[in-house]
């Protein structure tokens, strides 16, 4: 009996490295289908798949001790893994996601700066918090990446003053010259905001030579101020005194003069000026024209005393129609604030104390009595 012998079959097992490189692998498909689906590599590590967050957390350990293969920093820059650490990721990214999805809602014609002002507060600071960081040189790279796709202004007040430097140059070549009107208010505002920094010397020297390029005057006080002092110097050499009257025959001097008086009364004039003026002997105040402007004033005061009570009449008779009672102290705030009103109207034109405007005073109780308020019991401090 002859045995034949059997031959030996030899397998070739695989090498360590093939077997690293297999779970590797594995790994990064795993982790190449996560950033598909959130945008992000980073993982919690309370997830349902807590052994591919442990994963990448190993392998940002061995980027930051420079153990990667080439080939595995390869595959892993492929798929935009993070190799950063970054342990609040997560709740920035979720807020990062809100952020995107307003702003690009943003309509295409308008600017950037408003629509930003118009965003929630929650938004406004969460975006001002990153410029922050990124003037500290605090702000991590990938989350400047993902804001830069956004085209954010990281330097909203330099890109304002251009935005606004451009439009007063638009401005310029349209009409022909820069006496803004209240039709382009923001612009108006701009350009005094630039006017009083650079008299209190607080504007750069580049933007004060493109202002003056243009034709912008910086220092408009000091030219109200020698136009005041030439108009009242030129009126005392013809008539020998500073009293100027209200009316003069040209209107902007008019204008001028009584705008100089009506600071004066405010208490908010010009030190120098007023100095000046006293010099030449001007007359402030003319008399009886003070008595007239109190008067005025009086008026005009108790017309809008009048006005504001027929609106709230009007929304309290409105109230009455539709509910059909008075209003009452209720968690509407609408109801609340008209009771509020009443309340206080009653307790005012029931107190002997305040005479001021006891007309009006009477004749809003006999308009309040038409309606059927009553005024008994009515308690006032």
């Amino acid at each position: 009996m002859s045995f034949k012998r059997k031959k030996k079959v030899i397998k070739r097992g695989r090498t360590r490295e093939e077997i690293r490189w297999d779970r590797f692998y594995a790994r990064w498909l795993e982790i190449k289908k996560y950033i598909e689906d959130e945008g992000h590599s980073y993982m919690s590590s309370n997830s349902h798949q807590r052994s591919l967050s442990l994963w990448t957390i190993y392998v940002r350990r061995k980027y930051k001790k420079g153990l990667l293969t080439p080939d595995e920093h390869a595959y892993l820059q492929r798929i935009r893994f993070d190799f950063e650490i970054d342990q609040g990721f997560r709740r920035w990214y979720n807020r990062y996601k809100e952020f995107k999805e307003v702003w690009n809602n943003r309509p295409p014609n308008q600017s950037k700066k408003i629509y930003e002002e118009e965003m929630p507060l929650t938004l406004r600071i969460w975006l001002s918090q990153n410029r922050q960081e990124l003037n500290a040189s605090v702000l991590r790279q990938h989350r400047k990446v993902l804001l830069d796709e956004l085209q954010i202004e990281w330097q909203p007040f330099i890109s304002g003053w251009e935005d606004n430097f451009q439009q007063l140059v638009n401005f310029k070549q349209q009409f022909g010259h820069l006496n803004i009107s209240n039709n382009h208010h923001q612009l108006r505002l701009w350009l005094e905001v630039q006017q009083r920094r650079a008299s209190d010397g607080r504007i750069a020297a580049d933007r004060r030579k493109r202002l003056e390029g243009i034709g912008v005057v910086l220092n408009p006080m000091v030219l109200g101020r020698a136009e005041t002092i030439r108009i009242v110097s030129e009126f005392k050499m013809q008539h020998g005194h500073a009293n100027l009257p209200s009316e003069l025959p040209d209107a902007n001097h008019t204008k001028l003069i009584q705008k100089l008086r009506r600071k004066y009364r405010r208490k908010v004039e010009d030190k120098l000026l007023r100095e000046a003026m006293d010099k030449l002997g001007f007359l402030w105040i003319i008399p009886g024209e003070e008595e007239e402007i109190l008067k005025q004033r009086l008026l005009n005061k108790e017309n809008a005393m009048v006005k504001r009570f027929d609106n709230k009449l009007l929304e309290l008779n409105n109230f009455i129609d539709a509910h059909g009672k008075f209003p009452e102290p209720s968690s509407n705030r609408s109801e609340f604030s008209l009771w509020s009103w009443l309340q206080r109207t009653k307790r005012t034109i029931c107190n002997p104390a305040l005479n001021t405007h006891e007309p009006y005073v009477r004749l809003f109780k006999q308009r309040l009595l038409d309606i059927g308020v009553s005024f008994e019991n009515v308690k006032f401090r």
